[in-house]
């Protein structure tokens, strides 16, 4: 019985709950301000921080890879990037995130097999235009 129960408890461990779902394998980050970097060679990146609640450490940083390269080559964030109805996904902000200690975020990132970014896109004046972008956590 002993067993039966812990391993019950064992799964709901598993099974984060963000912003009213429970999510296992993906999870979509909602960041209108959402700035994305490129680096030197075209890759592209998202940065969040979160103010850290300890006392030690300003703030804790996560930084996600954008999947936009294709063999050597890189692709341009507007080839990579789909356009979505924000109504139609379930998704965490920065601020749902800012409420999971930090330690477990970075661990509930580490182990997501899917994380898309859901940012405003830019050149459109609609202010119901979203992108969503593949990313990588990176640790």
């Amino acid at each position: 019985m002993k067993i039966i129960f812990s391993t019950i408890i064992l799964c709901c461990a598993f099974q984060i709950q963000l912003n009213g779902q429970i999510t296992q394998r993906s999870i979509v980050i909602y960041d209108i301000e959402a700035i994305i970097n490129a680096d030197y060679d075209g890759g592209l990146h998202y940065l969040f921080n979160i103010k850290s609640k300890e006392k030690k450490s300003g703030s804790d940083a996560y930084k996600f890879i954008l999947k936009n390269r294709n063999g050597f080559e890189y692709k341009k964030l507007t080839d990579i990037g789909k356009n979505v109805d924000l109504d139609t996904l379930e998704y965490s902000t920065i601020s749902d995130l800012s409420k999971i200690e930090n330690c477990e975020l970075h661990e509930l990132l580490s182990k997501k097999q899917e994380i898309f970014l859901v940012t405003k896109e830019k050149k459109r004046i609609s202010s119901m235009a979203r992108c969503m972008f593949p990313t990588r956590y990176f640790l």
